[in-house]
C-alpha cells in the first residue's frame, strides 16, 4: 500500500516520529558532552544539539490540532520546548 504523506494524519505521524528521533539524538549528543569543559562551551553545545528538535517542536506547536492524536503530538512538542518532555 502506498502512503500519501500529504494527508493530515500521516503528516502528524511523520512529524511525531521526526520529533522523537531528533529528541533521542539530542539526548545522546548531550549525554556525550565532556564533563570537564567550561560552562559557556557546554551551553553552546547543548544549544547546538537541541536546535533541530526545537525547530521541529516549534513547527508542530504552530499547527492547529483537530483531534486527540494531533493534540497529543502537539503536547509532546510543547513539552520538549518547556523542558518537560517524558524520559
Amino acid at each position: 500500500m502506498k502512503h500519501d504523506f500529504a494527508k493530515p494524519s500521516n503528516k502528524w505521524s511523520s512529524m511525531s516520529a521526526e520529533l522523537h528521533a531528533s529528541v533521542m539524538k539530542t539526548r545522546t549528543t548531550i549525554a556525550n558532552i565532556p564533563d570537564d569543559i567550561e560552562i559557556e562551551e557546554e551551553c553552546r553545545l547543548v544549544d547546538a544539539a537541541s536546535a533541530k528538535a526545537c525547530q521541529i517542536a516549534r513547527k508542530i506547536v504552530a499547527r492547529p490540532a483537530t483531534n486527540t492524536r494531533q493534540r497529543r503530538v502537539k503536547g509532546l512538542a510543547a513539552a520538549w520546548l518547556d523542558g518537560t518532555y517524558p524520559q
